[in-house]
């Protein structure tokens, strides 16, 4: 194979806002680029901030999920921080809250239950 795992990209209309919130949720120092055009959050994922054209219509095809021992412990952090709450699901093995980051991005808090 010579495909490896680069970065993941999230189009943004202000990559600095949405950056900075990623930052912040992730604990992690935010790469600042050209102001409103890119923004590089390293570490493991790397997450890039890309200015786009177009403002976000639909749910996103592709998102994040994101584990936690806590999960509302974390989701309340996440809302402190300007997420919102979109809505919550527990089936058999995990119960996780789909969430939306400052610019409307979906991604997921997953709480695994114990084995």
């Amino acid at each position: 194979m010579t495909l490896s795992f680069f970065t993941v990209v999230f189009d943004a209309d202000d990559p600095q806002l949405v950056g900075r919130f990623w930052a912040a949720a992730l604990e992690r120092e935010l790469t600042e680029g050209d102001p409103g055009e890119w923004a590089t959050l390293p570490g493991d994922p790397r997450i890039d901030f890309m200015k786009v054209p177009e403002g976000k219509t639909t749910k996103n095809r592709i998102h994040i999920d994101w584990h936690a021992p806590d999960r509302e412990a974390e989701v309340a952090r996440l809302i402190a921080l300007g997420a919102m709450r979109l809505w919550d699901i527990k089936n058999e093995n995990f119960e996780w809250t789909t969430m939306a980051d400052v610019e409307g991005n979906e991604f997921c808090v997953v709480q695994a239950e114990s084995s």
